[in-house]
């Protein structure tokens, strides 16, 4: 299972939204800077995930982006399936889709319980998680002494 470009892209460009965005909306160029993803690509993720309801847009001079949502009430999972679609290890998984060993195939049993895991990963995976995750490691960076 490979994570596109355009899931990854948009995990940072929200994780930076969610960080930046607290009390003022983020401007595009400032993602664009931060996370170097190219405006016309990042202006397509941003607007996928406008669309499906996860961050919003402010107009006007001071204007950009912030969350719709909270950040504990959105996972990983929701990001990445709202911009690549159902995450799958393998087809059968997901359905049949005209395997003749769907019903029989002992490797099929090891995909699903890979695939619950990673979903259930996922899933119990919020933005706050993260960018907690990222704060605690930045304050933990800061006490690094070298003599």
């Amino acid at each position: 299972m490979k994570i596109s470009t355009r899931a990854r892209y948009g995990i940072r460009a929200i994780i930076d939204i969610a960080i930046y965005g607290i009390d003022r909306p983020v401007m595009a160029k400032d993602i664009v800077s931060r996370q170097h993803i190219s405006k016309k690509y990042l202006e397509q993720i941003l607007t996928s995930l406008k669309e499906k309801g996860f961050i919003r847009t402010i107009r006007g001079s001071r204007g950009g982006y912030m969350l719709a949502k909270s950040p504990e009430s959105i996972t990983l999972k929701e990001v990445i399936e709202s911009l690549e679609g159902p995450i799958e290890l393998v087809d059968c998984v997901g359905s049949m889709r005209g395997c003749p060993l769907y019903d029989d195939c002992f490797a099929r049993d090891i995909w699903k319980e890979i695939s619950d895991a990673i979903e259930a990963k996922l899933k119990g995976m919020t933005l706050k998680d993260i960018v907690t995750r990222i704060i605690q490691r930045k304050k933990t960076e800061e006490y690094v002494y070298f003599i």
